[in-house]
């Protein structure tokens, strides 16, 4: 069975980006959501759902594993195996990058929505500390993107997400690379995963492609909290990666 493990940090597209590469996909796909986690471990590694077609929970039908990894450093990443000793086949590692306006833009956005019981999903308080542990993070994922590190052995498909959602070229291209069923339509269902968008929540569900999602930092271009995830060593990975897109430091 063929398998594909997907990081990112959350709120980059995660699900949409796992959603659409199942819709994409020859055939059944079974899917495993947080692996690695807590959550995870504690389901037993329960097959998950996504709002997509091809999606079955028996894996003697699937033709493909999909497995989500969020936010988790990438010698963890790459040294995870899913079902050892069970399953065997290709592996492709994708690393998923959004750029860090909008990205940090949505975690604010949700850690001020979610209810203290919920703040598990975006657990850093930017109030206590600049820059918080998920910018660290981000700039390792930028890094190994950028071929500066090689903490996954160069051996990866690097994503990036704002191409993901608005290039169709890219999207026929990405598919080619993941060996997909090549296709320029772009993916609109909302999975409800992280209860949704942290702007739209559901509402755009089967109208993804008209949300706002290259904007969102405009809400927060000053907000003295959100300024706290940004340096200037963030700033310079962010410019070489996406440099169409400045943010509130233009």
């Amino acid at each position: 069975m063929r398998r594909i493990k997907l990081v990112g940090i959350r709120r980059s597209g995660n699900h949409a980006v796992l959603g659409w590469i199942s819709d994409r996909n020859r055939g059944r796909v079974c899917f495993l959501n947080s692996v690695s986690t807590r959550r995870y471990q504690k389901r037993n590694e329960r097959l998950n759902t996504l709002p997509s077609k091809n999606i079955c929970k028996d894996l003697g039908k699937a033709s493909l594993l999909l497995c989500g990894y969020e936010e988790l450093p990438l010698p963890a990443f790459q040294a995870h195996s899913v079902l050892p000793g069970l399953l065997k086949g290709p592996q492709t590692s994708v690393l998923l990058l959004r750029d860090p306006f909008n990205t940090f833009a949505s975690r604010l956005k949700g850690i001020r929505n979610l209810k203290s019981t919920q703040r598990r999903f975006l657990p850093e308080d930017p109030d206590l500390c600049s820059p918080p542990p998920v910018s660290t993070l981000w700039k390792e994922y930028a890094k190994e993107y950028l071929g500066t590190t090689k903490k996954l052995g160069g051996r990866f498909v690097g994503v990036k997400y704002n191409s993901w959602f608005t290039d169709s070229d890219y999207r026929c291209e990405l598919a080619n690379v993941l060996g997909l069923k090549p296709s320029a339509e772009s993916f609109e269902r909302v999975s409800g995963f992280g209860f949704g968008s942290s702007f739209d929540r559901k509402s755009k569900d089967g109208e993804a492609s008209k949300m706002n999602v290259l904007n969102r930092w405009e809400e927060f271009a000053d907000d003295p909290t959100y300024h706290k995830y940004f340096d200037d060593e963030l700033l310079e990975l962010s410019k070489e990666i996406f440099p169409h897109i400045e943010g509130p430091f233009s």
